[in-house]
Parts: structure tokens; sequence; C-alpha cells
């Protein structure tokens, strides 16, 4: 067989060119934590936890020159262009806010065009991936920013984004968007309401789509109680953070970082005292306990008698039907037994 030679290949190299030519490149370059210049990710959570107030601190931070942000360091070597599309708020409202958040810098006058909003002629919704890959385009050339930070992925479309159609195509758009310009784009995006639960790469509306196009995933929860909390769900490039922070918003529109804790404590914590609220799930997982150590089974009419007078049969159901749904036990033919 007549060998090929490197000139001929089109669309290979081998492993040993591509490390050559990793090597002529500079360093890989980064923004703050997993954001880097080409990046995708998504910042995603309920109504109402903290979402945009987290990334205009965030952009801020990176346009005004900040060395941190939420106790992770901004490694840019100066500040950066920054640009804010903001889809779902009215102007007045978001600048009221945003007039509070600057109060913390002493802003240069040449960094003054360093934080770009669009203005009330930029689009709030677009009719298709085409559309929003020309639009951003445009706004991206006319501002040259580093980082882009898009309020939210359920404006770019006029149909269901829980469509994996539909999310797909945008996030490919993104994508090509972020490559083609080397520029970092963070979009907002929402969830349902969590409920009390853990927050997921599942718990993103069109997850499976847009997780295969994201390099990041972060969570910014809050839960029953009130507890606001950031998780780095995934990243693509390093190793996520085992714990949450849990944080508040200050008067003048700043998170501020409380604590790091195991996300399962965060859930549990009762706002009024800083206590965990007791485990509502307890009672039955103690009586499940006892049965998987004694080797016994029992049926769920058996569990309902076993804990009269600490829980009433229709909240066991209930709570029963949510432990089954969380994977912590099986319910086979009738026989209610604990995962271990």
């Amino acid at each position: 067989m007549e060998e090929i030679s490197m000139t001929e290949k089109k669309y290979s190299l081998s492993l040993f060119e591509q490390i050559e030519l990793h090597e002529e490149l500079p360093p890989q370059e980064y923004i703050w934590r997993s954001i880097t210049p080409g990046s995708l990710g998504f910042i995603y959570g309920p109504s109402k936890s903290g979402k945009t107030t987290f990334c205009e601190n965030l952009g801020m931070s990176i346009a005004y020159g900040s060395k941190d942000y939420f106790g992770g360091k901004i490694e840019n070597e100066e500040p950066c262009r920054v640009l804010f599309i903001s889809m779902e708020e009215y102007w007045r409202q978001r600048t009221e806010r945003n007039k509070k958040q600057i109060s913390k810098f002493d802003v240069p006058e040449e960094l003054h065009d360093n934080y770009v909003v669009v203005n009330e002629d930029f689009p709030r919704i677009f009719i298709g991936s085409d559309e929003l890959k020309s639009r951003l385009h445009e706004i991206i050339d006319e501002v040259e920013p580093k980082v882009v930070f898009i309020d939210s992925m359920t404006r770019m479309a006029t149909k269901d984004i829980e469509d994996s159609t539909v999310s797909g195509e945008i996030g490919v758009a993104l994508r090509e968007l972020a490559n083609e310009n080397e520029v970092a784009i963070v979009v907002i995006h929402h969830t349902h309401k969590m409920n009390g639960k853990a927050i997921t790469i599942d718990c993103l509306a069109g997850s499976r789509v847009l997780a295969q196009e994201a390099d990041y995933m972060i969570g910014i929860n809050r839960t029953e109680s009130g507890i606001r909390y950031y998780k780095e769900v995934t990243t693509r490039y390093a190793q996520e953070k085992e714990d949450v922070i849990v944080f508040d918003i200050d008067e003048n529109q700043w998170l501020r970082p409380i604590n790091e804790i195991p996300e399962d404590t965060a859930l549990k914590i009762n706002k009024k005292d800083g206590r965990q609220n007791p485990d509502k799930f307890e009672p039955i997982l103690s009586v499940l306990k006892e049965a998987y150590t004694t080797n016994t089974t029992l049926t769920k009419q058996e569990l309902v008698d076993k804990l009269d007078g600490k829980l009433g049969s229709s909240s066991t159901y209930d709570y029963l039907n949510e432990l089954e749904d969380d994977g912590k036990i099986t319910n086979k033919r009738g026989i209610i037994s604990l995962n271990p």
C-alpha cells in the first residue's frame, strides 16, 4: 500500500505534531475559574436565586480590575471589556441595581467603557438560531468584548427551549460564536422550582444537548428556607469543588460568601436560627435501616403501621414516593427496602 505523505493529509495529524503545535502557542489563558477565552458555560438555577446578580458582580469585577471574585482569582493581566446582554429585565430597574453595585469601585475614566450593556433597540427574543447568531455577531463586533453574559437562554427562541432540537441548535450557534470570536460566553438559564432538591445537570432545561456544548455548568440555588448557595456542577477541564458556597446578598447587591459546606447540609439549614432542619425522611429511613440490619422485609402497609404516631399515612406515602424518585429506596412487588 502506498504511503500517504503528510502534505496529502486533509483532516488529520499525528499526536506528536499536535503536541508540537500546542507547545508553540502561549499557555492557556484563564479569566476566572473555568471561564477562558472561547469557552461556553451556563449559570443556572431557580427564579430569585441570585443568578443575574452573581453574573453582574463577576462581570464588573473582570471589567474594573478586581483581583478576585467569590474566592476565585481573576487571572486577566489587566481589566478587559465585558458585554452584558439583558433581554428579560426593564432597563431602569436593572440600572438602579447596577448603580448600587458599581459604587463598590472607584472606576478610572479609562475604564468607563469596560462594562457595556445593550440598549432598548436590541432584540428581546429571536426567531431562530440564524437570527440569534447574526445579531450576536453584530453586537460582539460592535463592542469587541472578552466576556459576554446573556440573560437568558429562554429568550433565545420563540419555541420550547426544552425541545432538544431547539436547545441543540442554540447550543451549537453559541459554541460557534465563542470559538470564532475567541470570546467567553456565559449564559444565564432557568430551572423549575427545586422544591428542596440538590441542583444537578438534569435540572437544566435542555440539559442533555446543552451539556455537550458546555465547558462548565454552575448552579445557583435557593433552598425552601431561603438559603442561597453556589455549586460547581461540572467543568470540562478542572476538578469541581466538592462543597457548595453558601452566600447572602448585601445592601449594594453584592454576593457575600458565608461558608463552604456539603450540599446536603445547605439544603437542611433553617434560615431563622442557622441550624439544620430535621430530616423529614428520618423516621422512615430509621425503620428501614433497622429492617436492613436485621434482614427483615416490610410491606408499605407494615411500614405505615410502624410509623403510626410519628407520621400520618398520607405523609408516609408521599415521602416514600420522593425517596424512591431519589433512588434511596426500592419498592419491588410491594416490598420496601433501603438502597445501601
